[in-house]
């Protein structure tokens, strides 16, 4: 599993990442103006009114950091992101299938 390098938490870069739920649900982590502990607890809110378990820190930190650049992280990548949502309700075809 990756973490972050010490600091990281406090001073990361500010780059668009998220923590995906099992549900492929996406909760982004404002950096620029969010802390680590605030996105933890989005995230944790957002488990618990949804009946599911809180991830482990552990977890998150992972999943950010495959975003990351790599300096900004240690260790393996074990994770990988749940595919896109299917194109549900569309029939290929342009301008409304005429």
């Amino acid at each position: 599993m990756q973490q972050f390098n010490p600091g990281l938490k406090d001073s990361p870069p500010v780059l668009p990442v998220f923590w995906t739920a099992p549900n492929g649900f996406k909760v982004h982590w404002n950096m620029r103006d969010e802390h680590w502990l605030d996105f933890m607890r989005k995230i944790n809110a957002f488990t618990d009114g949804n009946g599911m378990g809180r991830p482990p820190e552990s977890e998150v930190e992972n999943q950010i950091c495959a975003q990351f650049p790599r300096w900004a992280c240690s260790g393996e990548t074990d994770f990988s992101f749940p595919p896109a949502a299917g194109n549900a309700g569309r029939t290929g075809k342009c301008c409304g299938g005429r």
